[in-house]
Formats: structure tokens, C-alpha cells, sequence
């Protein structure tokens, strides 16, 4: 049976609020959907990792393609 985390949990990994997770939970495209068990939602933690390391790769992946832009490109002189 796999780990399921609590709405404090996941608040917790993500260093947010738990009204974000709650906002995440209708906004974020792909977000794992919580399971309401015993009047409180339950997140499948596999999915959590998976769904972060999924979103945060892509973020890492356009802010190196970013950085090697700005490193290509030219510099303005001040001054002249």
C-alpha cells in the first residue's frame, strides 16, 4: 500500500499555504487529486514526486534555455 500524505503534508513539501495546495488542487493542470478519506483529502505520495519533478524539470529545463540565451547575447557598452 503506498504512503498517502495529508493537505499539512503536502503544504509542507511545497513550503506553501494549505489553502495553495487547496487552490493548486482545482487550478494547476495534471495536479495529483487528493481522495477524501475520513473527512480529509490524502494524496498518493508517488504522485506528488512524480507531478513535482515532472513540473519543476520543465522549469529547469526553460531557465537553462534562458541563461544560455542571455549568456549569448551581446552586451550594450555604457558610455559610448
Amino acid at each position: 500500500m503506498s504512503e498517502k500524505w495529508t493537505v499539512d503534508q503536502m503544504a509542507k513539501f511545497f513550503e506553501v499555504s494549505k489553502q495553495t495546495i487547496y487552490n493548486w488542487s482545482s487550478s494547476k493542470p495534471g495536479f495529483p487529486r487528493g481522495v477524501n478519506v475520513g473527512g480529509g483529502l490524502k494524496y498518493e505520495r508517488q504522485d506528488v514526486e512524480a507531478w513535482y519533478d515532472a513540473t519543476f524539470a520543465a522549469t529547469r529545463k526553460e531557465n537553462a534555455a534562458r541563461l544560455e540565451q542571455l549568456i549569448k547575447a551581446p552586451t550594450k557598452k555604457k558610455g559610448r
